[in-house]
């Protein structure tokens, strides 16, 4: 079930990387690399998905559907700081309504994951 998470999450991750250096044991390392490649992820995927797995059950998440729901409103809400952000950069009066409109939107979704 665990693998099954990962290897789901390391199939979509799209978000910004930084660098994280480790060092495995060769035998290990060679293990990992083909257990990924049989399922056509890469390994840095993985190891993304891996860790994203942990940090969530620490956080007591552990239904998929919970985790997709609190990912989806995160997406959401880091599309309206977009949006807000550049309406703040552009200000044009004839949007205030959904600049307000969106504040309001992200104050909710923010609410939803609190």
């Amino acid at each position: 079930m665990f693998l099954e998470k990962a290897l789901n999450k390391a199939k979509r991750t799209d978000e910004e990387k930084v660098g994280l250096n480790i060092k495995v044991p060769v035998g290990l390392k060679n293990e990992f690399e083909e257990v990924c490649k049989k399922h056509g992820v890469s390994m840095t995927s993985m190891m993304l998905s891996l860790i994203e797995t942990i940090v969530d059950e620490s956080h007591g998440i552990r239904d998929a559907k919970e985790i997709e729901f609190q990912r989806l409103l995160n997406d959401r809400i880091s599309l309206l700081n977009e949006q807000i952000k550049h309406f703040e950069d552009n200000v044009d009066p004839e949007y205030f309504d959904n600049y307000k409109s969106m504040q309001s939107e992200r104050s909710r979704l923010e609410l939803l994951l609190n």
